[in-house]
């Protein structure tokens, strides 16, 4: 798949840090962001913008820069103040992109998967340190939904085991 530039969304004053830094964009706060020259970004990137603010930040910051956003992760902050209503509301404005919901699924795979698909989700994360039965749950649901799970691996001390296990998963 493609390289992934990523602007996240952090802190009370909505700053964006880039992540995974791509020549030429630097950016020091939220209402900076008209001034970025996104557009000049390799076309072959997958951009993904994470939110943790609240839903009234993150709409406001959609409203500039989704023409140059593949991804919107609707990160774990956002998704405890607001609930799944942030991503419904963000799909409800913004059809074309694909929405990641960082729900960090520790347990009830399938049902917690499931709120974030039917809700608008194309992608849920679930934790790689989790037992096998809550990810299989939730790549279950993934394919009930055709969406996609992402494993987040923070925490898990072998990288090699885990993702061998992942991959007979499916």
């Amino acid at each position: 798949d493609g390289l992934l530039a990523e602007l996240v969304i952090a802190g009370a004053h909505d700053q964006l840090v880039p992540i995974h830094p791509h020549p030429g964009i630097v950016v020091e706060a939220a209402q900076d962001i008209a001034d970025v020259a996104l557009q000049d970004l390799d076309e072959t990137l997958a951009n993904r913008l994470a939110l943790d603010g609240d839903l009234a930040g993150a709409l406001a910051i959609l409203e500039k820069v989704h023409p140059f956003i593949d991804i919107v992760e609707i990160g774990t902050p956002l998704i405890y103040r607001e609930g799944m209503r942030a991503v419904r509301q963000i799909r409800e404005h913004y059809p074309q992109l694909t929405l990641l919901a960082d729900l960090k699924i520790m347990d009830a795979g399938a049902e917690e998967a499931t709120i974030a698909f039917e809700a608008g989700a194309k992608i849920v994360t679930v934790m790689g340190v989790t037992n096998r039965a809550t990810i299989q749950g939730a790549i279950e649901s993934a394919r009930q939904y055709a969406g996609q799970i992402m494993v987040d691996m923070m925490q898990v001390t072998d990288l090699v085991d885990c993702s061998r296990d992942l991959l007979k998963m499916g």
